[in-house]
């Protein structure tokens, strides 16, 4: 299990650098199982939240610049992935 924490403080007159969220954060927990020698299949879950939208949920609308508008301030993904080494 991992977490991430990101807080962004906002400096007047200057915009964020890394999110449009002031604070943003994870907790992620990877099951790994090694069927056999050099292969490594991983279950991993997680759930990210912001303090303000900046993940999509249901119909995403769109701003008048074509650009996707951000509707949910959080988000649970499923990731099944394989790895194999030689």
């Amino acid at each position: 299990m991992r977490a991430d924490y990101l807080y962004e403080h906002d400096a007047p007159g200057a915009p964020r650098v890394f999110f449009p969220a002031a604070s943003v954060h994870s907790i992620t927990v990877t099951a790994d199982y090694r069927p056999v020698a050099n292969l490594s299949v991983r279950l991993e879950l997680r759930d990210d939240r912001a303090s303000s939208p900046i993940y999509f949920r249901g119909d995403v609308m769109q701003a008048p610049t074509g650009t996707d508008v951000a509707t949910a301030t959080s988000q649970q993904t499923v990731t099944l992935g394989a790895v194999s080494w030689f």
